[in-house]
């Protein structure tokens, strides 16, 4: 199964695009997080708005790598997460991307994008596939 997502920067991560421009700091989408707090506990219908304060993706229970990316214009990387069988098994509502940096001090990660959406089930048997894109 195929989803195709669009998520929002947070705050951290338009403050580090500030610092790459200013100081030439760097950074590279490297990893997917996968949570259950991306829907109302109410409505489990109905997306709740990502928070662009958070430092954490909501709900986080499976993290992986990026598997690969690819542009869908331009100006637009499109950064595929795949879900293979037996992964993230349970309700799935948010997914994230993950930054490491890797200048001037290598290895520290930090969520770059948010996205939310309604609640799924997620069974021991499916392949899902995101292909998320991030809003500037």
């Amino acid at each position: 199964m195929a989803f195709e997502i669009l998520s929002i920067l947070t705050n951290e991560a338009k403050h580090r695009m500030g610092l790459m421009l200013a100081t030439g700091a760097s950074f590279k989408i490297t990893h997917f997080a996968v949570g259950a707090g991306g829907h109302d506990p109410l409505d489990p219908s109905t997306a709740l708005t990502p928070n662009p304060a958070d430092t954490d993706c909501p709900g986080t229970f499976f993290t992986d790598v990026i598997d690969s990316y690819y542009f869908a214009g331009d100006f637009c990387p499109v950064f595929v997460c795949n879900l293979e069988e037996g992964e993230a098994v349970g309700d799935v509502s948010s997914l994230c991307l993950i930054a490491t940096t890797v200048y001037p001090v290598a290895g520290t990660q930090f969520l770059f994008s948010i996205a939310t959406m309604p609640l799924k089930a997620r069974t021991d048997m499916e392949k899902w596939v995101f292909e998320v894109g991030v809003q500037f």
